[in-house]
C-alpha cells in the first residue's frame, strides 16, 4: 500500500461557494449539520456511537447541543434534559478520530477528539467512544458569537480495505478569521492548539476563515449568544 499525501499549499484562491462542498477545502461553503436524534440513531450508528453527558456550570436545566465530526460531515444533536447523548459515527474506520463538539447558548463550547478503536462494520461490530463530562462555563460575553473548529487531515482509500476518517490533528496552525460584523470590520488571529482545535468570540456577522495552509472559508455566520461550528482541512492522505 502506498500513501500519497496532498497538502492544501496551492496559492490562496476563493472558489464561489457551489465549486467545492468539502468542509474547510479552499473556496467550501460553510459546513451545515445534518440533525439526527439523541439517543443513538441506529439508522446512522454503523461504525461507532459517542456516548457523554453535558454539564453547563449553574443552568437549572442541562439540555445542550452536541455535533458530531468525522472528517466527511458534521452531524448535531440535542441533549437529554439531564445532558445526555448519543451520536452515531457512521463512516470512521479504525484508528482514525472524531471530534465532538458540546455547546449551549450563553456558554463557551468544549471539544472531544476520540480515536475509534474497535468497529469493525463488515461483521457489525460497533465500537461506543466515551466522551465523558464535558463541562461547558459561561461565556464573559453572552452578546458576542463564539466560532470553534479543528484543524485536520483526512485519509481516503478503498483497497484492499477502507480506510477513511480524520487521520490526524493540524497543531499550532495559524488561522485568519475576518469580516463585517455590522458596525464594520472585525478580524481574529488565532492558532490552533496541540489538539488542533481553534476557538474565537465575534461579533455576529458573517466571516471569512482562512488557515496558512491556504484554505479559505467564506460565508462562515456567527450569531449573537450562539456557537458556530465549522472544521477545516488541512489536507488529505490517499492510500492506494
Amino acid at each position: 500500500m502506498r500513501t500519497v499525501p496532498i497538502l492544501a499549499l496551492a496559492p490562496l484562491i476563493a472558489l464561489p461557494s457551489s465549486a467545492l462542498s468539502r468542509p474547510g477545502w479552499p473556496g467550501a461553503a460553510p459546513t451545515a449539520p445534518a440533525q439526527v436524534t439523541s439517543p443513538c440513531d441506529t439508522a446512522f450508528a454503523r461504525v461507532a456511537e459517542v456516548r457523554g453527558r453535558v454539564d453547563p456550570a449553574g443552568a437549572r436545566q442541562a439540555t445542550a447541543e452536541v455535533y458530531l465530526f468525522d472528517g466527511f460531515e458534521l452531524r448535531r444533536a440535542a441533549t437529554t434534559p439531564e445532558g445526555w447523548f448519543c451520536l452515531p459515527v457512521a463512516r470512521s474506520t479504525p484508528g482514525t478520530f472524531v471530534s465532538v463538539f458540546a455547546a449551549r447558548p450563553g456558554f463557551l463550547p468544549q471539544v472531544r477528539n476520540l480515536r475509534v478503536n474497535q468497529a469493525d462494520p463488515q461483521r457489525g461490530r460497533r465500537d461506543t467512544l466515551q466522551a465523558g463530562t464535558i463541562a461547558l462555563r459561561p461565556s464573559p460575553n453572552p452578546a458576542a458569537g463564539t466560532l470553534v473548529g479543528v484543524a485536520y487531515v483526512r485519509t481516503e482509500s478503498g483497497r484492499p480495505r477502507p480506510h477513511e476518517g480524520i487521520l490526524r490533528y493540524d497543531a499550532a496552525l495559524a488561522i485568519t478569521v475576518s469580516g463585517a460584523d455590522g458596525r464594520g470590520n472585525a478580524r481574529a488571529a488565532l492558532r490552533t492548539d496541540s489538539l488542533g482545535v481553534f476557538t474565537a468570540q465575534l461579533p455576529p456577522g458573517t466571516y471569512r476563515v482562512v488557515s496558512s495552509r491556504n484554505v479559505v472559508v467564506d460565508g462562515v455566520a456567527v450569531q449573537a449568544g450562539r456557537t458556530t461550528v465549522q472544521p477545516v482541512l488541512s489536507g488529505r492522505e490517499i492510500n492506494f
